[in-house]
């Protein structure tokens, strides 16, 4: 339908002319001015756009939208700055913290952990028990705990240091029950393993919610370094051992976990887990504020780098890596085979003292008896009194200058302070004393004149050792290895 304009023209330059079109609103459009000599303007409704004025059209409209769509992402960028910039000490504090209570929450939960510091490296379950080596007076030795006890495979000079139950040649070997006061106060061991990794990760989650813990420490000494991030969680980025870690100072010392997701921890200092806790890092002064991010200096951070920082060295710390529950299963395989070795473990709380012994050897046998007392080791008002032990013999023979031609053992239980007579005896000595007995009676034959009183003899001797042997249950203790293996998962 053809449009049709209804409308009044005045003369004069500069007019307005308005134009209705039926059906539609009011079109204005004031235009410029225009006198002679200039092309008039053309009124009513507009006329169509051009294919290159509808292009234009469309490029202004995608221009505009550009523009504000950029305004919108300015303005979200500058909302969130306001944001980070915004954020309470608290809220920084606790970003700060975030991976190395990440780390310690996944120790509490992991099914074991390696232990490594400068006297143990074991591996240690979830339920305390552990196998690995003990480093004390620049030897490595077997240990194992099984049930919350504590076993190692030393040599005879070390027990001779432990326990005075027992003399023996320093070449020879003996499992003892390794008790803390023991390796501390005779191997001067100053570190036990832990109870388990989730009271490693307990101990560890209490030293990092302590006040004086600094999460931006300094890189390479102990001394803490405080300061406030800019507007967001920076953490002190080192290397160690090859990995890359964030570093945090506490009170106990330096913590590392790994810097990569999921945190774990890498290393503890040994004094978190002995107990001397005492401020070896934090710099602050009576008065200061030690909590993370306090402004006592003007640190400016960055955001971590790609690459790992700078390399770290420490002493005095215990490393630590999460175990899979292969891992921990092959632990206890390990540790069924070790427990069979216990057959035989020497009690350290008692004292022995013998008498003189005896040695009676016959054709078809020797005998050996020894008379031992028992008494409990003194150790001021926990005397042990009331217990009992097992008190075991080993003795061997000596036939015609040959040694050790047998042995025999015997064992009995003792109560504290009790005195008995131990003995044992073997046949296995007979062979040899019956070909001496009869080479010395051919002997003494040929010697005598005729007529002549003869004898003969044959020299032996006896040696026995006597050793205070703890009474435990193999039996018990491999079911219950067993049974904590399957839960591990195997």
């Amino acid at each position: 339908m053809d449009q049709q304009g209804v409308g009044r023209q005045e003369s004069g330059e500069g007019s307005e002319h308005r134009s209705q079109t039926p059906g539609a609103g009011p079109y204005v459009n004031p235009g410029p001015t225009w006198g002679s000599g200039n092309p008039p303007q053309t009124w009513g409704a507009p006329p169509p756009a051009s294919p290159q004025d509808r292009k234009k059209q469309r490029l202004a409209i995608a221009g505009i939208a550009g523009a504000l769509g950029l305004a919108l992402v300015a303005a979200i960028a500058v909302v969130a700055l306001g944001v980070g910039q915004g954020r309470s000490d608290e809220e920084k504090a606790a970003d700060l913290a975030a991976p190395f209570l990440d780390a310690a929450n996944s120790l509490k939960s992991a099914p074991g952990l390696t232990y490594e510091d400068d006297n143990f490296s074991v591996r240690l379950t979830r339920f305390g028990d552990f196998t690995g080596t003990l480093h004390a007076l620049s030897q490595d030795y077997p240990v194992l705990r099984a049930d919350g006890v504590t076993y190692g495979e030393l040599d005879g000079l070390m027990v001779g240091s432990l326990t005075s139950n027992w003399r023996m040649p320093s070449s020879d070997k003996a499992w003892v029950e390794l008790k803390p006061a023991a390796l501390e106060d005779t191997l001067y061991i100053d570190t036990q393993v832990p109870d388990s990794p989730a009271d490693v990760a307990q101990r560890l989650v209490d030293e990092l919610n302590k006040p004086g813990t600094d999460f931006q420490p300094s890189v390479y000494d102990s001394a803490s370094t405080y300061g406030t991030p800019d507007g967001s969680a920076e953490w002190t980025e080192v290397t160690l051992d090859g990995t890359a870690a964030y570093k945090a100072q506490t009170d106990a010392g330096p913590v590392f976990v790994s810097r990569s997701s999921p945190h774990t921890v890498l290393q503890i200092p040994v004094a978190l887990l002995n107990g001397d806790t005492s401020a070896t890092g934090s710099s602050s002064s009576p008065g200061s504020t030690s909590s993370p991010g306090s402004a006592q200096d003007n640190v400016s951070f960055t955001r971590p780098k790609a690459s790992a920082g700078p390399e770290v060295y420490t002493y005095d710390g215990v490393a630590l890596t999460e175990m899979t529950a292969d891992q921990v299963s092959e632990a206890y395989d390990d540790l069924l085979d070790e427990s069979e070795k216990l057959k035989e473990v020497l009690d350290v709380d008692v004292t022995l003292s013998t008498s003189d012994s005896t040695v009676k050897c016959k054709l078809n046998s020797c005998k050996y008896s020894i008379e031992v007392t028992v008494s409990p080791v003194s150790t001021g008002d926990n005397e042990i009194t009331d217990s009992t032990t097992r008190v075991g013999l080993t003795a061997s023979f000596e036939v015609d200058h040959k040694d050790d031609v047998a042995s025999c053992t015997s064992a009995a239980t003792f109560k504290m302070r009790q005195t008995k007579t131990l003995s044992c005896s073997t046949t296995k000595t007979a062979s040899t004393m019956k070909k001496a007995y009869a080479a010395a009676k051919s002997l003494a034959q040929s010697q005598a004149g005729a007529g002549e009183y003869y004898r003969w003899e044959v020299p032996y001797n006896g040696y026995g050792e006597v050793k205070g042997i703890a009474q435990l249950d193999l039996k018990k203790m491999g079911s219950t290895l067993e049974d904590r293996r399957s839960q591990i998962g195997r």
